[in-house]
């Protein structure tokens, strides 16, 4: 897989309802699988041909009617071998209360200390289920 292409991965979340967008393309991703208590659990996977050795991810949280009620940004650090997958939980202070929580990667940090970022740049507000 080329890291030279364009790629941006971004993943919805919605309590009992999970989807994702451009999987094939994105050097490594990131799937929020439950959301509870102000935790989000995120099942990582990684889709290149080298060791993820972490990355920052935003986290847009959402309330009921889909307006964005919160952002948090995050730093994760963990080795994660080529094809491999890791599930990891974490407190989201704007995960409690949300109706729906999305992710997108910043950037991903590779064992061969190279990095991909997001040509997005993913900003601080976006609508719910959007690219940026």
């Amino acid at each position: 897989m080329s890291l030279t292409r364009t790629l941006l991965f971004l993943v919805s979340a919605s309590i009992g309802l999970t989807s994702a967008c451009s999987k094939s393309s994105a050097p490594a991703q990131a799937k929020v699988s439950k959301v509870e208590n102000g935790r989000v659990a995120v099942e990582f996977a990684n889709a290149s041909e080298k060791e993820m050795t972490g990355g920052y991810l935003r986290f847009y949280c959402y309330d009921d009617a889909g307006k964005q009620s919160g952002l948090e940004s995050v730093n994760v650090n963990f080795s994660l071998k080529a094809g491999a997958t890791k599930s990891d939980s974490m407190p989201i202070r704007c995960a409690t209360g949300a109706a729906a929580v999305e992710t997108e990667w910043y950037w991903v940090s590779f064992g061969d200390g190279t990095k991909w970022e997001n040509p997005s740049q993913p900003p601080d507000q976006r609508a719910k289920g959007g690219k940026s």
